[in-house]
């Protein structure tokens, strides 16, 4: 969430500093198409203002569309890594099954130990990634 306004501030920032008269003030602009009467409806003034900026520079509706498609790849690659994850989860589990079927105790002992050593390999790997 900080990360939003703080990229909504920069944003307003930058189009504000333009030389631009007519984005010097989106919301007294008087060829404005918000209506004031929209800020007590539950959109906040900062959302309006970006609203506006937006319809009226080019530039800042491309940066929002990129910023837009950056939040939609992150969500895909959130995606896929949580798959390959419970790829994972699940494979170690079926490991597991199959190799307490053994009937050789020493033999079921040592590979149900190195399964457990991979998994915990693996397990440090997914935690690091999440951070």
């Amino acid at each position: 969430m900080k990360k939003i306004c703080f990229t909504f501030s920069l944003l307003l920032f930058f189009s504000c500093g333009q030389k631009n008269t007519e984005a010097n003030n989106a919301v007294e602009n008087a060829n404005s198409t918000t209506s004031y009467t929209r800020f007590s409806k539950g959109e906040n003034i900062l959302d309006a203002i970006y609203n506006e900026q937006i319809k009226n520079d080019e530039n800042i509706k491309k940066l929002d569309d990129k910023i837009k498609a950056l939040y939609e790849d992150k969500e895909k690659v959130t995606n896929i890594n949580q798959e390959i994850m419970n790829k994972s989860s699940e494979y170690y589990s079926d490991v597991e099954s199959i190799a307490s079927n053994i009937t050789d105790s020493l033999l079921k002992k040592q590979i149900l130990e190195l399964i457990k050593i991979s998994a915990d390999k693996i397990y440090l790997k997914e935690k690091s990634s999440e951070n």
